[in-house]
């Protein structure tokens, strides 16, 4: 497994487009890149938040959860880099099934943990984001895994809640909220709103 596709990505700052790489392997730079220059920005983009703010995602740690996930039957990861530089990430789950009344039971591609760099984040301190659309992006690889896998399409997760407008408008059905899992609110695609992901607002 390493780099599988190879596209162009909209730069909102240069005004250009970038060759942009998906890879289903972490290698040492894009760790790299996790560890050191993803911290360093999240911290200094938190220094500009109001001091009530609280960033949901700003306490996750990729390099210990892609260790902890590494040699796990069913975990996989998924990098977007371009420019030199890691722009999003995903982890998702093989291993558990759908909680849609009418394919309960049946596997589907859960996306554990999602995020893009703190410089792709639209904020009010940072109206102008680097890139946009990653996260649709990579949902839009986990929708193709889970065809590639014969699951049909079907993704599931379960979303921060600073995120679930974002999965709201991808037409992801929202169930309830979790008491087994931090009563954080589960989102599941069936195959046909995946055949239709819509393409409204960015992560």
């Amino acid at each position: 497994m390493a780099m599988i596709a190879a596209f162009e990505l909209p730069d909102a700052r240069s005004n250009s487009r970038q060759s942009a790489e998906l890879w289903d392997t972490i290698e040492p730079r894009h760790r790299e890149h996790l560890e050191i220059q993803w911290a360093q920005a999240l911290t200094e983009l938190l220094a500009q938040m109001p001091a009530d703010h609280r960033e949901e995602s700003a306490h996750w740690n990729w390099p210990d959860k892609l260790d902890r996930s590494d040699g796990i039957i069913g975990r996989q990861a998924y990098i977007i880099e371009c420019g030199g530089m890691t722009q999003a990430v995903m982890l998702v789950d093989l291993n558990k099934t759908s909680r849609f009344p009418a394919t309960r039971g049946e596997s589907i591609v859960y996306v554990d943990y999602l995020q893009t760099a703190p410089w792709n984040w639209k904020r009010d301190c940072q109206p102008h984001p680097q890139f946009r659309g990653l996260g649709t992006m990579m949902l839009q690889v986990a929708i193709q895994l889970s065809l590639e896998l014969d699951f049909d399409g079907r993704v599931g997760l379960h979303s921060l809640p600073q995120s679930e407008d974002f999965y709201r408008a991808r037409g992801m059905k929202d169930f309830w909220r979790d008491p087994d899992y931090d009563c954080l609110v589960y989102f599941e695609m069936t195959a046909i709103q995946a055949t239709s992901l819509p393409n409204r607002g960015d992560l």
